[in-house]
């Protein structure tokens, strides 16, 4: 009695897709041949035995010379001389049996054609396409592998230019102790740097999880499949040995020795066999590559440690967040895969032992595309994973007293201001990103740089402006006190207060279309504050509708004409104002459809006395449009800006927010300008 041996590709031969797939692909291949040889000896059944040997004489050269390539492959470590695969073996005795059945009838040569002959090519024809899933699914691996290596240069290089932004800026205020912007521009560029070693960090573990995956399961597991399918490959042949030996032996009872001496042949052709035969004369020595390892910069001398400052930490905290949930997601998914796997696995042994319970091809089919499937997901849970490790061992307390926000994407219709850079969102191509708890508002590129500090619950425009007041009182309060502090010590000190001072004097990027720009700034006045926002109370102004006005959002209030309203906010330009009906209801109106009843405020009472609606109300989100004339000439020094002339008048798009820019347009072309070379003109 044969033993079985328990032999596994994936385990004894590492990193070994390419030569399994080839001794696959040449069984499957050989199965085209056998497949012939089965039609041919059909044919030449019909012309009886005098031709029957010259068939057996002409495969038994073929295999000679593709012996020891279906036996121990192409490109072996030890090779095989005289021996062969059990496989091989069985051929050989087959082909020796069928130098003895010379006397064939017709219907043994229908039944060949049939029964055997069509029957190796629909299982060649399954077993390629079944192993070419497993060529594209090792190719996508590898290429996922790959990508992530690159990612891992391309953070290196990202890295390394910023560790050279920094020398660069460090070295400029080191020249100028007092340079209070040269100062700000080096800590911006820390602040960066930091965060990009972070990043580096993280691709160097996810790319070493990327390695270990792919060598010590993905391949493993693929080189098992195809090992399981090479056997299947064999027993679907030794099938075909059999039924079509039992046929001759049907036919011909003068062969019944020779046929049962194949039958036999074949049964002990066990496919464990040609593996343990395979795996003895391919195997090697190998060795893992070695793990990826953190490069300090030549200029920036920087250890592998992640970076926790407090700016670091916040981005360090959203990104932990936004980890978590993703992970949660996929864990989910890939729970549900596996237990698809496992229930797949026990459908295919029942129809592998009873066929009339239903087709095992199709099962096997879906069984080897759900495994796929579920590894590309185990790589986005090991990423998430890997994010999640090293940030909570780098930061113990990393959710200490977090309280993170529930951003989502949002598009604003009029211009919104960030509650953290405090620039204006607007334009409906341009996103930002609204907390569904406190409606915290942000660009998308501040996202993960706001602190973890969600209030829980929905502000009111007058408290987030009171919320305003107060940061923008703190900042100016941190100017002051920071105009005094030596340059020397803050690399990381400073990094709250830059965020901060996010909207004070000094450069910033400007953004036109998909294209940044960091402007040069022309001369300032370095000793002028921002004034700060008004904490003044408003006035409360009762005002009487003209027309009626039906809301068309849930933001706009709905009067009738004689409705006495009060106006909370007076029209800053835009056509609208901010209005509560007796009922209780609050929302905007436009100003031409109402009249004040009381005195309005100082600024604007004495020009007002009544307005006439118009036929339609105003566009949500206009603003009064803004002139300068040029006081000197400019040229252009890059195609982001726009050339001026002394006496030009100037449509300003986007006014100065502190770095000695302004955005306008001149006869329809757009750019930036120098502020303090033209100045603004009334009407």
């Amino acid at each position: 009695m044969t033993t079985l041996l328990n032999h596994s590709f994936g385990s004894e031969l590492k990193d070994a897709f390419k030569p399994v797939d080839d001794y696959l692909a040449n069984g499957i291949k050989w199965l085209d041949e056998v497949q012939q040889f089965y039609r041919e000896r059909s044919a030449i059944e019909k012309e009886y035995a005098h031709k029957l040997g010259a068939l057996s004489k002409r495969y038994f050269d073929k295999k000679g010379k593709k012996s020891a390539t279906l036996s121990v492959g192409d490109d072996p470590k030890i090779t095989a001389g005289s021996l062969e695969s059990s496989s091989m073996s069985t051929w050989s005795q087959i082909l020796n049996e069928t130098q003895n059945l010379a006397n064939e009838r017709m219907q043994l040569s229908e039944e060949l054609i049939i029964q055997v002959a069509d029957q190796l090519k629909v299982a060649s024809t399954k077993e390629d396409d079944l192993r070419k899933k497993h060529v594209v699914f090792v190719e996508k691996l590898f290429e996922d592998r790959d990508k992530v290596y690159s990612e891992v240069k391309k953070a290196k290089t990202k890295y390394d230019e910023y560790c050279q932004s920094v020398e660069s800026s460090r070295q400029k205020a080191d020249k100028d102790l007092n340079d209070e912007r040269g100062r700000k521009h080096f800590q911006k560029h820390l602040v960066e740097m930091n965060n990009h070693k972070n990043i580096y960090l993280l691709k160097i573990h996810i790319a070493n999880q990327f390695k270990a995956k792919y060598f010590h399961h993905d391949i493993p597991i693929t080189l098992d499949s195809l090992q399981d399918l090479n056997e299947s490959r064999i027993r679907t042949l030794n099938d075909v040995f059999t039924l079509a030996a039992n046929l001759e032996q049907d036919c011909i009872s003068r062969s019944g020795e020779h046929l049962q001496s194949v039958i036999s042949a074949a049964t002990a052709n066990t496919p464990d066999l040609d593996s343990e035969m395979f795996i003895k004369h391919n195997s090697r020595g190998w060795n893992e590559p070695e793990d990826f390892a953190f490069e300090a910069c030549a200029i920036w001398h920087d250890n592998d440690q992640i970076a926790t400052d407090e700016s670091a930490v916040i981005f360090l905290r959203n990104l932990i967040n936004k980890s978590r949930a993703q992970l949660s997601e996929v864990k989910g998914t890939v729970e549900s895969k596996q237990r698809e796997i496992d229930g797949l696995i026990k459908l295919k042994v029942k129809y592998a032992e009873n066929p009339a319970l239903g087709n095992v091809d199709e099962v096997t089919n879906n069984l080897v595309e759900t495994i796929h499937a579920t590894a590309f997901l185990e790589n986005k849970a090991l990423i998430f994973e890997t994010e999640i490790a090293v940030i909570t061992e780098a930061v113990e307390d990393i959710d200490a007293g977090a309280k993170p926000h529930s951003f989502k994407a949002t598009s604003f219709t009029i211009p919104t201001a960030c509650d953290f850079c405090k620039g204006t969102i607007w334009g409906l191509s341009r996103h930002g990103a609204t907390c569904r708890e406190c409606s915290y508002t942000c660009h998308t590129k501040c996202e993960m740089r706001v602190p973890a500090s969600c209030a829980g619950e929905k502000m009111s425009k007058k408290e987030r402006q009171a919320q305003r007041e107060t940061m923008a009182s703190d900042t100016a309060s941190l100017a002051r006190s920071n105009t005094n502090e030596s340059f020397s010590g803050t690399a990381y000190a400073s990094v709250s207060s830059m965020t901060a001072m996010n909207g004070s004097i000094g450069d910033r990027e400007r953004i036109i279309g998909n294209v940044r720009h960091s402007a040069v700034t022309p001369p300032l006045d370095m000793h002028k504050v921002p004034p700060l926002l008004s904490s003044n109370p408003r006035k409360i102004t009762k005002a009487k509708v003209l027309f009626e006005y039906e809301g068309n959002s849930n933001d706009e209030l709905s009067v009738k004409e004689g409705e006495e309203i009060t106006v909370l906010e007076d029209d800053d330009g835009s056509g609208w104002v901010e209005a509560r009906s007796q009922s209780g209801k609050q929302g905007i109106v436009p100003a031409t459809y109402i009249e004040y009843i009381k005195s309005r405020p100082d600024s604007i009472a004495s020009s007002i006395t009544k307005k006439k609606g118009p036929t339609v109300a105003p566009k949500r989100g206009a603003k009064k449009l803004k002139y300068m004339r040029a006081l000197f000439d400019y040229e252009a020094q890059s195609s982001l800006e726009i050339p001026i002339r002394e006496g030009d008048l100037i449509l300003v798009t986007d006014e100065d927010r502190g770095d000695g820019w302004t955005e306008g347009e001149i006869n329809g072309v757009k750019g930036q300008f120098p502020t303090n070379y033209a100045e603004f003109v009334s009407g």
